[in-house]
C-alpha cells in the first residue's frame, strides 16, 4: 500500500513536492506507525517551523485489506487540523502545527513483477533479479548476486535462495551526493578491493530472503550514518524486514481499484531512499 504525501502549503520551494510511505513492517493486514518531524525532515529536508511539529505528530493505521489509511492526532503539542481522517483514493489535506499542510492519498501502483506462488528456485531467483534490476536501472546503480557469508564453502548448485544475497550498489555520484566521498576515496586509494568471493570492501545495501521468517530483508546503516572517526557505532547494521504478506502477488491485491500491497521493487526503492547504505570492510 502506497501513501502519497504532497506539500500543499508551506515554504514556497516545497509546494508540490511529494514523497511516499509504505507499510514495510506489517505482519498482518494492519500496521500502525507514527509520523512526525523526522519523517518530514527525511522527505522534504529542513524548513522554517519544522521544530513545531512533534516527533509523534500523527498516528497512521495502514489497513491493506481495505486499501485505506486512518490518520489521527494522538495529542501532539501544537495540534493538527483535522484531528482525524480516513484516507483512500480521494486526496485529503492535513495541517500540521499551523506550519505545513500536506495532502494525503492512497495512490495507484505501476505494474511490476509479482511475487511467485511457487517455491521454484529458478523462478524465485529470476523474480528477485528482475525486481532489483528494475530499481537499479532506474537510478543508475548496479547490483550483484552472491553467496551469503555462511554459504561460502558450498557448491553454487546446492544453494537455496535463502543462501544467496543481492548487493545493491549506489553509483559513485550518488554516494558523493549523500556525503560518502571520504569513504569512497579511501576505497579507491587502495588500488583494488579485497575480494572474498563477492564479499569485498564497499558501500552498499544487502537484500536477502528468509523462508523461516517469511520475509525479505534489506541491511542498511543505523541512524548514525556518518559518525566521527573511531566511533564504532558506525558499524552497527540494521535490517528492515519486508514480510511476504505485504508483497503483491497478483491482481487479487487490488482493492476498490487500488493496489493494497507494494511490489518488491517499490519496497527496495523506499528503503534505499530512506536509509543510508553500510560500509562493509574485510580489512
Amino acid at each position: 500500500m502506497q501513501l502519497e504525501i504532497t506539500v500543499e502549503e508551506g515554504p514556497d520551494y516545497l509546494i508540490g513536492n511529494s514523497a511516499f510511505l509504505f507499510p514495510t513492517m506489517a505482519t498482518s493486514g494492519v500496521l500502525i506507525r507514527s509520523f512526525g518531524r523526522m519523517d518530514l525532515l527525511s522527505m522534504f529536508g529542513d524548513f522554517p517551523g519544522i521544530e513545531m511539529v512533534s516527533r509523534t505528530h500523527l498516528l497512521m493505521t495502514f489497513d491493506t485489506d481495505s486499501a485505506q489509511v486512518n490518520v489521527r492526532d494522538p495529542g501532539s503539542k501544537n495540534g493538527s487540523s483535522p484531528i482525524s481522517a480516513t484516507i483512500n483514493d480521494i486526496p485529503q489535506t492535513v495541517r500540521l502545527a499551523d506550519v505545513i499542510t500536506i495532502s494525503l492519498v492512497v495512490s495507484e501502483f505501476g505494474n511490476e513483477d509479482f511475487l511467485p506462488s511457487s517455491n521454484s528456485k529458478e523462478e524465485l531467483i529470476r523474480y528477485i533479479n528482475d525486481s532489483v534490476r528494475s530499481f537499479t536501472d532506474s537510478v543508475g546503480w548496479s547490483f550483484q548476486m552472491r553467496k551469503s557469508w555462511n554459504s561460502m564453502g558450498k557448491n553454487e548448485v546446492d544453494l537455496t535462495v535463502d543462501e544467496l544475497e543481492w548487493k545493491i550498489i549506489p553509483s559513485d555520484e550518488e554516494l558523493r551526493r549523500r556525503g560518502w566521498a571520504k569513504d569512497l576515496d579511501s576505497l579507491s586509494s587502495k588500488g583494488s578491493y579485497q575480494e572474498l568471493e563477492g564479499h569485498e570492501d564497499g558501500l552498499f545495501y544487502v537484500l536477502s530472503r528468509s523462508s523461516l521468517v517469511g520475509s525479505f530483508g534489506i541491511e542498511h546503516s543505523n541512524d548514525r550514518t556518518l559518525p566521527s572517526d573511531g566511533d564504532v557505532a558506525q558499524w552497527v547494521s540494521t535490517m528492515t524486514m519486508i514480510p511476504f504478506s505485504i508483497v503483491s502477488s497478483g491482481a487479487g491485491d487490488k482493492v476498490f481499484g487500488q493496489w493494497s500491497k507494494g511490489t518488491l521493487t517499490q519496497y527496495i526503492r523506499y528503503i534505499c531512499g530512506k536509509f543510508e547504505c553500510n560500509h562493509y570492510r574485510n580489512s
